[in-house]
C-alpha cells in the first residue's frame, strides 16, 4: 500500500512539473554555409550547436527567456507559458558574418520541420533551461 501511496505522489509530481513547462524548438534551415555550427544559449546555458537543416526541441521553464548564440546578430525573447510550443529559427546572414534568430510561426515552421532531422545526441545539452530565479 505504501508503494501505491508514493507512487501516486511522484505521478502528481510530475504532471505538475510537466504543466511548468514549455516546449521550444530551434531549428536552422539547410543553407550553405560549411563549417558554422553556431552554439545556441539559454539563458547564457549551453543547447546545443545547430548544424544546417537540423533541429532540437527542449523543455522550458514558464517564464522569459532569451536565446542567442555568440556568432549571431542577435537573439530572441521568449515568454513561455506553460504548455505552450515555441519555434525558433535561426538564419546565417553570410559567409563568416554570424546569423540571426526569429520567433518563427508554428504552422510554417512545423511545414519546415517536416523535411529537417534531429541533432545527434552529442550536440545537444541535456536539462531543463529553467529561470535564473527557480
Amino acid at each position: 500500500m505504501k508503494r501505491l501511496v508514493v507512487l501516486v505522489c511522484l505521478l502528481f509530481l510530475a504532471s505538475a512539473l510537466a504543466e511548468d513547462v514549455g516546449t521550444i524548438t530551434i531549428y536552422r534551415m539547410a543553407d550553405h554555409v560549411r563549417g558554422w555550427k553556431p552554439v545556441v544559449t539559454c539563458d547564457g546555458q549551453r543547447v546545443a550547436a545547430v548544424q544546417g537543416g537540423k533541429y532540437v526541441k527542449i523543455n522550458v521553464s514558464a517564464g522569459k527567456h532569451t536565446f542567442s548564440s555568440s556568432n549571431s546578430k542577435n537573439g530572441v525573447d521568449v515568454d513561455v507559458k506553460p504548455g505552450g510550443d515555441y519555434y525558433i529559427r535561426l538564419t546565417a546572414t553570410s559567409l563568416g558574418g554570424g546569423g540571426t534568430f526569429d520567433l518563427a510561426d508554428p504552422t510554417q515552421a512545423r511545414s519546415q520541420l517536416i523535411r529537417m532531422e534531429p541533432l545527434s545526441v552529442t550536440e545537444v545539452s541535456g536539462g531543463v533551461c529553467r529561470n535564473k530565479s527557480q
